[in-house]
């Protein structure tokens, strides 16, 4: 129950501190104006600060559910990888105020990462027994869940909706494990995420910004790897290590299905535009609350699969793994019907 109490508490918490975060910083002037950038098309400016909302919901959350390290665990990974969270909170709001070079940014996540997964010993390993591996795959996997969280941040709704779909099923996968302390982890940050995307969904009152993305999105994927999925002894629970793949499919597909085309065209693959799968919805004519709904209903039958891919053994994993690549390519069908060439 505490896992559930984490959620729950941490979506009360978010709600109630977006609404705040709404009135106090509309008062402040800590705004996102439209027109300052191309892809800022909003009706008007929007309250920024809704990642400090969300990161504070975050342990209201764990504080209700009366979060407890596991056993054996000495608390050195989970403090490393908060304060790992903090530098990127810090970094984006900076950005947030005034616009951090994208050089930096990326040292900056870079610094965070090495330093998360060498001092934090937080690591992928996928059963190859080479430290270089298990490093540089890491890195990769943060880098990757933590920027596709920022970029997938372009539509009224959309971020917390879908982060806190694919948070929640990955809870649901560790409570079936029994990694109570990961689960109430994963739980807080999907219903802080749930209450934040109340006060969030079209027409968006508040954004996250990228001091809310940022970190979120890092806390998204250093989460993903500190449980661990594998059941020594049970057969087929290897590809159990690919739930967090499943939970955060459509996520990541959107993300680098768009950097890949920006940097074929010679863009910059960082620089927001209009070709993710969002703005190919609007272009079909989908209101900005049927564009969310389609996304989340599709976050979701990628991310169920992963709750039973532990039970299933390799050949029911295969069939899971086989859907899973049949809803992309559903995604990349509706992206070229429409209009989506590139």
């Amino acid at each position: 129950m505490e896992v559930f109490r984490s959620f729950a508490g941490a979506a009360a918490a978010g709600c109630v501190l977006s609404l705040l975060g709404w009135l106090g910083f509309r008062r402040l002037g800590f705004l996102d104006r439209p027109g300052t950038e191309p892809h800022k098309q909003q009706g008007g400016a929007v309250a920024l600060g809704g990642g400090i909302a969300v990161l504070l919901a975050v342990m209201a959350g764990l504080a209700a559910g009366g979060w407890r390290l596991p056993p054996g665990e000495t608390g050195t990974r989970y403090l490393v990888v908060a304060m790992g969270a903090f530098a990127l909170f810090v970094a984006g709001m900076i950005d947030d105020i005034r616009k951090l070079s994208p050089a930096a940014k990326v040292a900056i996540e870079a610094a965070v990462f090495l330093l998360v997964i060498i001092a934090g010993d937080v690591q992928i390993t996928l059963f190859v027994p080479n430290y270089a591996f298990s490093v540089v795959v890491t890195f990769m996997w943060m880098a990757m869940l933590t920027n596709a969280f920022n970029l997938i941040d372009n539509h009224d709704g959309l971020a917390g909706g879908v982060g806190a779909i694919g948070t929640f099923f990955l809870g649901l996968v560790c409570v079936m494990t029994g990694d109570t302390a990961a689960a109430a982890a994963l739980m807080a940050l999907s219903g802080a995420m749930t209450g934040f995307v109340l006060v969030n969904f079209p027409p968006a009152h508040i954004y996250m910004g990228d001091a809310g993305t940022l970190p979120v999105g890092f806390l998204m994927a250093s989460m993903s790897i500190l449980p661990s999925f594998y059941r020594a002894g049970i057969p087929g629970t290897h590809l159990a290590v690919l739930a967090p793949v499943f939970v955060f499919a459509v996520l990541l597909f959107d993300t680098s299905r768009v950097m890949l085309v920006r940097a074929m065209a010679g863009a910059n693959p960082f620089k927001a535009d209009n070709r993710h799968f969002s703005h190919r919805l609007r272009n079909l004519g989908l209101s900005p609350t049927k564009v969310c709904c389609v996304h989340y209903l599709f976050a979701a039958v990628a991310a169920a699969p992963a709750v039973v891919l532990m039970e299933v053994g390799w050949l029911g994993a295969m069939v899971l793994l086989a859907q899973l690549f049949g809803t992309l390519v559903l995604i990349l069908i509706i992206e070229r019907a429409a209009g989506g060439k590139d």
